[in-house]
Formats: structure tokens, sequence, C-alpha cells
């Protein structure tokens, strides 16, 4: 998309105004401006959330940007976030890195997609440097970095922000850490975003330290703006990295296998290698020496407890530190008892709003604003996301993708869409008409 298509699109001819109605935000790392309206506050609620960035501050002036690249990074485009004024105080924000723009966002939420913009460009770059862009959570603790990682609502999120209550702790992040290829982290200088309203299991203590510290916000989560972030730019050694495996059961840690470490780091970067073989050496090379454990954990405070005990002592992992066996994956996520029966495959079925194909090097994942890297799409289910641009059945997908599959049986291919639109809907990312 061009700035000239945008102007076409924008009600009221928006981006033919003067520049003064614009603001052009230059973060030094991020290496294409973010262009934001002058009016209203999405670009102070931007800044709150920000920490140790250098800003530069300018007017914009579409009309010579108008006839030039587009937007779009794959397209060589010179913005890297666009945010629109909305009626009702609400914002339209393009991306660099989204094959659609986000429509109708309330301005916690706007600031929210400009940010994942600014975490995914300043993490483009580590693959050329031996390094790799990891999508988790990180504190320090001791001089040394932890991550924390693991499936989609783990709880990283939660169990991030909870730690930036604890004192001795330095909170790097909830969503990208940039790794160097010795394995140091640097923080992004981006607050931790919490989802909203609070698990009602949560401490007192806890729900006043988020009470106290709370920035932008709208009713799904809020920024923490709390003490203890650290800036961008600082660095700390990776001490060990921790997937978070939620499950009935009391805190524990258990080992991984080799192979099931290297696969989770490579799984969870999110910088773009020219290839699996390059991604692979980079994750065998950073994990040289690193500790990796699974926890599982039901409490948020027994979770708590047990990574101050693992971690905050003059020895990484006391000696008495019970490590239990390897474990199979969450039996939640793979029980067949568990998935989602197949729709009707003549059932019609449309996109949530909101939701976006965010696009990392070659892969792509299903995203809204606040949910961070939400679901990996495979060739064929990014091709039935492109149909249901227009609303549709698993039957009509079906019938298209035997152009495409011409070996597959047509009672196969339907079996299979229906299988996928179930496990769409039951995430929330598609709704039935």
């Amino acid at each position: 998309m061009t700035f000239r298509d945008l102007q076409m699109e924008a009600t009221g001819g928006v981006l033919s105004r003067p520049s003064d109605t614009w603001i052009r935000l230059d973060l030094r790392g991020a290496y294409r401006p973010v262009i934001l309206p002058a009016e209203g506050g999405l670009s102070e609620t931007l800044l709150r959330c920000l920490r140790g960035w250098r800003v530069r501050r300018s007017g914009w002036d579409p009309q010579t940007a108008a006839n030039r690249a587009p937007i779009r990074a794959a397209q060589g485009g010179p913005v890297l976030s666009l945010a629109e004024p909305r009626p009702g105080g609400r914002y339209r924000v393009h991306s660099a890195y989204t094959d659609a723009p986000l429509d109708d966002l309330p301005e916690a939420s706007a600031a929210c997609a400009v940010i994942a913009d600014l975490a995914q460009a300043a993490s483009a770059g580590m693959a050329g440097k031996g390094g790799i862009g990891l999508h988790c959570g990180a504190f320090e603790i001791g001089g040394r970095l932890i991550a924390l990682t693991g499936a989609h609502r783990a709880g990283k999120s939660t169990l991030i922000s909870r730690l930036t209550a604890e004192t001795g702790i330095t909170v790097f992040c909830d969503d990208v850490l940039a790794l160097g290829a010795d394995g140091t982290g640097r923080a992004l200088g981006i607050a931790p975003r919490l989802r909203l309203p609070l698990p009602a299991t949560v401490t007192p203590e806890f729900r006043a330290h988020v009470k106290a510290h709370l920035g932008p916000a709208d009713d799904r989560y809020g920024y923490l703006l709390a003490p203890g972030l650290a800036r961008k730019g600082r660095a700390a050694p990776l001490g060990a990295i921790v997937m978070l495996d939620r499950r009935p059961g009391a805190a524990g840690f258990h080992a991984m296998e080799p192979e099931d470490a290297l696969r989770l780091l490579v799984e969870q970067s999110i910088t773009d290698f020219a290839h699996a073989a390059g991604a692979y050496a980079t994750a065998e090379r950073i994990l040289d020496g690193v500790p990796v454990l699974r926890l599982v954990y039901e409490d948020l405070e027994d979770a708590v407890r047990l990574l101050r005990r693992a971690f905050g002592g003059p020895c990484l992992m006391p000696k008495d530190l019970e490590i239990g066996p390897p474990l199979p994956p969450v039996a939640a996520e793979d029980g067949p008892q568990d998935r989602a029966d197949p729709v009707d495959p003549d059932a019609v079925w449309r996109r949530a709003p909101g939701m976006a194909v965010r696009v990392l090097g070659n892969s792509a994942f299903l995203w809204w604003p606040g949910d961070g890297m939400l679901w990996q799409l495979n060739p064929t289910a990014r091709a039935i996301w492109a149909m249901l641009e227009l609303p549709g059945s698993a039957r009509d997908f079906a019938e298209a993708l035997s152009t495409l599959f011409p070996d597959i049986g047509q009672d196969r291919l339907e079996a299979d869409c229906t299988l996928l639109m179930a496990e769409l809907a039951a995430e929330g990312f598609i709704r039935s008409e």
C-alpha cells in the first residue's frame, strides 16, 4: 500500500492535512520513523511505555512522501508505523509488518501496535550479527538474565509483571529479547504489558502493585510502569532459559532434552534467518553451557518463589534444587479429548475484527495488539486465512484448495478444513455468520 493509497482511503482526506498536524518520531534503533497525529495523546502514550530510547521529533508532510515507496517493509517502505486518527479517539495503524491495517483501536492498543513494530525492527538485524531476537520475557537477578518463554497464554506476561514487584530483580522485557552472538541479552526498553482484568487468584499485594503502577490501558491490556524496568541497551549474560508450562499441581522444574531445548529456541525466534541451518547453528551457539528447564506451575506465587530460589542465590541453580525428569507436552494441548470438534462444513465464517497477519521473514502469525505472536500459520492455513477476507465455509475453502492440491481427495481436504476452522474458532480468530 502506498501513501497515495492511504490518502485515498483516509476519511476526510486526513493524510492531506499540513505537516504541523503530524509528528514524525525517529527512534534510534528502529531504523525507520513512526508517524503519529499531533492531536490527541498517542505520542505521549507511546513514549510513556518506553525506557531509554533516544527520540527526535519533527513534523511530517505526507505530500512529499505520497509518491514515494509503499509502507510495507517487503516493498522497501520508508515508514515503520503510521497511525491515522479515527472518530471517537480511535486509531487505524498501518504497519511495515502486517498484511493490513489494524482499525478502530483505542489509544493503548494503538500504542501497542506501534511498540510491536519497534520491537521487531530493533531485533531484525540480530541474525546478521550472529544473534537472535527471542520471543520471551526476561529478568535480571544476581547479574544473570533468565529468559521465560513457552506456549501462547502460558502466563509469561503476568509472571513478568509480578516480578516487577520483587526487590533485586530488573525486568528486561515481556515479549522480545535481543540476544547477541555471545549470549548477552539487551533490553529493548519497553514496559511489560499485562492482560486485564487480573485473574481472581492473584494476591491483594500484587493487585495493589498493579493499581499503583498501571499506565496506559484499555479494557483488555495495560502497561505496567513499575520501578525496576531496564532501560534500552542494558545488558546482562544469559544465565538460563525457562519454558513455562501451566498445568495443575505444585510448581517444579523439569529437565528438557537437548533437542527439545534447541527446537524451543528456534521456534521462539523472531529473527529472519536466510535458512534453517543458520537458525539452528545460532541457537546451538547461544545454548552452549546455558541450562534450559521446564517450569510447571499453577500458582503464580509458587512460581515466583521457585524462580528466586533457583536463580537468586550466589550460584546459579543450587545443588539441592530438585529437577524432575523431562515431561511430555502439556496434555491439555495434545490430548484428542481436548481438541475442538470439526465444524459443520457448510457453516459460514468470517474473520474476527482486529486480527492481522504479522510477517516475520518467511513465517506468518495471526496477531492482534496485546497478544504478541498468537498463532503460526502454515501455508495451507495462510491460504485459508486469505480466503476468509470474504465469509465462507470449510466446504468452499476445500473446493478452492483442490486446484492447488489435485492429488489430495476432496473428502480429505474438507476434513482438514473443518478441523482448522474449528481450531481458529476455538481461539476466537473467526466467528460464525
